[in-house]
């Protein structure tokens, strides 16, 4: 009969055991239902070697039934049959618990394992040590799990905290780079102030400051500066036979030195500079061809405009190989005024030269 044998079986009690810590103890550091299954679980280990009588069996097994699904239901257990003597006493037992609540079955039940197995209080003082050191060990991993959480949670503060640092710091290195670049400028400006004052400061001749000399090289691949400047028809010029061609060239105010470049294809030309000490009226450069009937070139001192204007001479007009270097030279700005280069032909009375040339200023 094995609808009206015990089993340690926990489905039996799946709508009576549970571990709701809320519960009160009923003995030891179990809940009544919790005792329930302990002692339940121990008669059915130790069933064959507790001596128990016949008719505490029979108690036992009707208890466990009415704690399990209830009051005596016939429909719930096969038919027995006549002849079996134990099933029909496990029967009548269970039948005369009439309405006998589960819970109070459950007690009679523990309270008849606890009369006969006096082993019972040793097995459940070591259940009770092992389910404290489980409930040990579940509140230490608890504990640990909340710790490493919480170190997660600091590493990643301090991180986030280090990513804020570094950004601070390098907002800090970018202002510093900029202050300092600022610093370099206002530096610069100031080098470029006071070095306009030493110029302006050394000896006048008729009222304006002495001329530093000019620098002058000169450079290879004249047909590769020919064809690039070709492109721009203002940096062409042709002079005539016989012909001193000036290019006036203003210093510009945010300049602080003149460089210039020229070639010719074919035959050399003269090529001097000067420097005239006007103030400019514009920044516009400006050719003039000068030629007398003589073929001589006319001195700029001749003419009316500039007579009263000081001129120095800054390289001495002679003549150039620019048919094969490059003519390149520089020269730092004296002061306001314009750059006179004379491109000197009138040596020349049967040739022309085309002159390729380009001018600028740096900061």
């Amino acid at each position: 009969m094995a609808n009206l044998t015990i089993t340690d079986d926990d489905s039996v009690l799946s709508d009576s055991i549970n571990h709701d810590e809320s519960q009160d103890v009923y003995k030891k550091c179990f809940t009544l239902r919790d005792y329930y299954k302990q002692c339940l679980s121990f008669y059915h280990k130790g069933k064959d070697v507790i001596k128990i009588t016949y008719q505490d069996k029979i108690r036992l097994t009707a208890l466990w039934k009415q704690a399990s699904v209830g009051k005596y239901d016939p429909s719930k257990i096969p038919e027995v049959g006549y002849f079996d003597v134990v099933g029909n006493d496990r029967k009548i037992a269970w039948e005369g618990l009439g309405d006998m609540a589960k819970e109070k079955a459950m007690e009679e039940f523990c309270s008849l394992v606890e009369k006969i197995a006096p082993e019972l209080e040793a097995y459940l003082e070591a259940q009770c040590r092992e389910i404290e050191e489980n409930r040990r060990k579940k509140l230490e991993e608890e504990r640990r799990k909340r710790e490493e959480e919480e170190q997660r949670r600091r590493e990643e503060e301090e991180r986030l905290e280090r990513e804020r640092l570094l950004k601070i710091e390098e907002q800090k290195r970018r202002e510093e780079a900029e202050r300092e670049e600022q610093r370099k400028k206002e530096e610069s400006l100031k080098a470029e102030q006071e070095r306009t004052s030493l110029i302006q400061a050394k000896p006048q001749v008729n009222g304006s400051p002495s001329i530093a000399p000019a620098s002058l090289w000169s450079r290879p691949k004249v047909q590769e500066f020919i064809q690039h400047v070709r492109t721009d028809p203002g940096s062409v010029l042709v002079v005539g036979r016989g012909e001193t061609i000036t290019v006036r060239v203003p210093t510009h105010e945010n300049g602080t030195c003149l460089f210039w470049e020229f070639a010719t294809e074919t035959y050399d030309v003269g090529f001097g500079v000067s420097f005239e000490w006007t103030l400019p009226s514009s920044e516009a450069i400006t050719v003039e061809v000068h030629e007398d009937e003589d073929g001589e070139t006319v001195q700029d001192g001749e003419h009316d405009e500039t007579q009263k204007q000081r001129i120095d001479e800054i390289l001495p007009t002679i003549r150039r190989p620019c048919n094969e270097e490059v003519m390149v030279g520089s020269h730092l700005y004296p002061g306001r005024g314009v750059y006179l280069l004379k491109f000197d032909n009138s040596y020349s009375l049967f040739r022309s030269k085309t002159l390729f040339y380009r001018v600028y200023y740096t900061r």
